[in-house]
């Protein structure tokens, strides 16, 4: 028979033998990095080269298979379920773009990171705000337990530096075409001011092509494009003006899906794509 008391005690000399862990130290720096189309092949296929920061990162542990287990893959959905940990159903960013017919304005188009309700909005001249965000991010939450915390945020893209930080952040930063801007009320600091300076000089002085890296030469070939025609760099209007596969097509449609016909109406998303569906099945459009 089983003597209760004899076996605590037991169990509690064992555990006061058994040598303290240490409490790991709390971390003084969390830094989160998104990159877009930076999937986990690709990052095994260079991990490699990486030098200066990413190797540093990638020198820790790596999960090279992990994944967002949402549907709506776009820039806006993914910045937000990446620092908030909810899916866009209830983090309240689902799309890059939606439709909200209930606007009080013509242009019902939303943008995800633009407040609708200010006066004079729209989808494409808006007022850059958190207002659609409905759960807090890690650096809020980090505010909110510790005060003293301080997020910063810096994008190329003002969705991607807003749904990263979140509300509340003390400096969110996105490049507006000739420096970093910010929020309509921000001031910018003598560091901002610097580095738009110094940006501002260098876009002004004719500079030389970066030399090629040796592993990337075996994928350094010419792109004859239809028409003799040629893309400057940026012109991505004139990019998507043009018919896709015209590079190696002398014609402009779209080669043979693999995916069966469609059984059913397709129904045809905001960028213009149709993706097949049916009652069984629906595939996104092919890019």
């Amino acid at each position: 028979m089983l003597n209760y008391p004899r076996a605590v005690a037991l169990l509690s000399g064992l555990l006061a033998a058994m040598p303290a862990q240490a409490t790991p130290p709390r971390p003084t720096l969390v830094v989160a990095i998104s990159v877009d189309q930076l999937s986990g092949d690709l990052f095994n296929e260079y991990r490699a080269h990486f030098s200066g920061g990413l190797k540093r990162l990638a020198d820790g542990v790596v999960f090279t298979r992990g994944y967002q287990s949402h549907a709506a893959t776009e820039t806006c959905p993914g910045h937000a379920t990446l620092l908030t940990g909810a899916r866009p159903a209830r983090n309240g960013i689902i799309a890059n773009h939606w439709f909200e017919q209930g606007l009080a304005r013509d242009d019902k188009q939303v943008y995800c990171v633009e407040d609708a309700q200010a006066p004079g909005s729209s989808s494409r001249q808006y007022q850059v705000s958190t207002r659609h965000l409905r759960v807090p991010t890690l650096g809020m939450r980090m505010k909110s337990a510790m005060p003293a915390t301080r997020v910063v945020s810096v994008a190329g893209k003002d969705r991607a530096a807003v749904l990263l930080a979140g509300a509340g952040a003390d400096q969110t930063w996105w490049w507006g075409g000739a420096g970093f801007v910010s929020y309509a009320d921000a001031k910018a600091s003598a560091a901002v001011t610097a580095v738009n300076t110094a940006v501002r000089q260098q876009l002004g002085e004719a500079r030389a092509p970066l030399p090629l890296p040796a592993f990337c030469k075996a994928r350094d070939y010419a792109v004859a494009l239809r028409d003799g025609q040629q893309w400057a760099a940026g012109a991505s209007r004139a990019k998507r003006a043009m018919p896709r596969h015209s590079a190696h097509r002398r014609h402009s449609m779209p080669p043979p899906s693999p995916w069966p016909a469609p059984s059913s109406t397709p129904w045809r998303s905001a960028r213009g794509r149709t993706p097949i569906c049916s009652p069984s099945v629906c595939r996104p459009p092919i890019s």
